[in-house]
């Protein structure tokens, strides 16, 4: 009996009882606290998000001339048209599609043998062309810089000696 007595709901002085639970009041606080908690979760995930994005724009870039450098010094030839090896190549077009071109520029290349990336959410300005030498892989001196809406940038940079280096 004690057990009960010491759970049993109260009663006013008129025999109702009292229901136990939540206010409204009380429960939109709680409804206000996670809607606030889910927002802000929202809002760091999408500047990561972007942030993660614009980091693979990069890196594709970067990876897109490490590789036009690497086919260039290993005197790589693709295509009926090239029999002797041929220099290689990189070219920013307008539309943020990045062309791997083989031949000594981009006006003068064989189409068959490009392999064309897209860039999502970088944006460059710059340098839109970088050629490396065959056998050697220099290159003439260049900088491109890549930047999104969200305010990251990104300076890849291109050496005499064809050594690529980009800041984060």
């Amino acid at each position: 009996m004690k057990y009960r007595k010491r759970f049993a709901h109260s009663s006013s002085k008129k025999g109702v009882s009292k229901s136990a639970g939540f206010t409204i009041f009380e429960v939109l606080i709680v409804v206000g606290i996670v809607v606030l908690l889910g927002g802000s979760a929202l809002f760091a995930s999408m500047a990561s998000f972007h942030g993660s994005s614009f980091h693979a724009d990069r890196n594709t870039f970067v990876a897109v001339l490490q590789r036009a450098r690497a086919e260039a010094m290993n005197n790589i030839c693709i295509g009926g048209n090239c029999t002797d090896g041929t220099s290689h190549g990189v070219k920013i077009l307008s539309d943020n599609t990045i062309t791997l071109f083989q031949g000594p520029a981009y006006s003068t290349r064989d189409p068959s043998a490009d392999s064309v990336f897209k860039l999502d959410v970088a944006t460059t300005s710059g340098a839109s062309e970088f050629v490396f030498s065959q056998l050697s892989g220099s290159s003439s001196f260049t900088t491109v810089v890549l930047d999104d809406q969200a305010g990251h940038i990104s300076t890849i940079t291109v050496s005499v000696a064809g050594q690529i280096a980009w800041t984060h």
